[in-house]
């Protein structure tokens, strides 16, 4: 960006936007709480800000406009770009947060594209998945972003895998059975394991939204 304008750029002063942060702090004691409801919720509020600053610099602002040259085709670099490989556990670590990804992915390395929102994964040149940017917890506690999609064939595998545990549950249950008890295990069905992790992850859905009680559900 610089070579093309033709400019250099020089280190930042110290507290450069001082001012800014003073604004913001001052405009969350007028607003009497510091929490909103989603990050989209607290942008819209720093961008109301920011506007109403920049509206006092319209006009030296067009002046500026008149002596800019033409914007660069291509796109800058705004992001930060690491390589990271996908350990046996179906995910890969990333300042202190635990990221699953598809199982089809486990032993490669990717390119992962950190944003502040989010991270896009990249396979050789092919874009793979996105995920929800984590944070960790606290200085002593890393985070996670696990997207059950991600799992659901290992826990799958678990849960129907015949073991001596399962046996002796199946003798156990059967007076139970004769006697009409309520009880139900859940099924999770077949999957489509073809079908690839699209959108951000949602560790918080359960993962059996829409589907049929007669797909997941057998009543013992």
């Amino acid at each position: 960006m610089a070579a093309h304008y033709g400019t250099a750029v020089l280190p930042a002063r110290p507290r450069a936007h001082g001012h800014l942060k003073r604004a913001l702090e001052d405009a969350l004691l007028l607003r009497g709480t510091r929490d909103f409801a989603s990050l989209d919720a607290y942008r819209a509020f720093v961008d109301e800000i920011v506007g109403r600053r920049n509206a006092n610099l319209a006009k030296p602002i067009a002046l500026e406009k008149e002596a800019l040259a033409p914007l660069p085709k291509g796109r800058t670099t705004d992001f930060e770009e690491k390589v990271i490989p996908v350990t046996s556990s179906g995910g890969f670590i990333l300042r202190r947060v635990f990221y699953t990804v598809p199982s089809r992915l486990i032993g490669h390395r990717l390119r992962v594209r950190i944003f502040d929102d989010r991270l896009e994964c990249v396979l050789g040149v092919t874009p793979v998945v996105t995920l929800r940017r984590g944070r960790p917890v606290s200085e002593s506690q890393g985070g996670h972003v696990v997207d059950y999609r991600h799992v659901i064939h290992a826990l799958r595998r678990k849960c129907t895998h015949a073991d001596p545990i399962d046996a002796t549950f199946e003798r156990e249950s059967e007076p139970s059975r004769r006697e009409g008890d309520s009880r139900s295990l859940i099924d999770i069905g077949p999957l489509d394991r073809t079908a690839p992790a699209e959108g951000l992850s949602r560790p918080e859905r359960t993962g059996f939204e829409g589907a049929s009680s007669a797909d997941h559900t057998t009543t013992i």
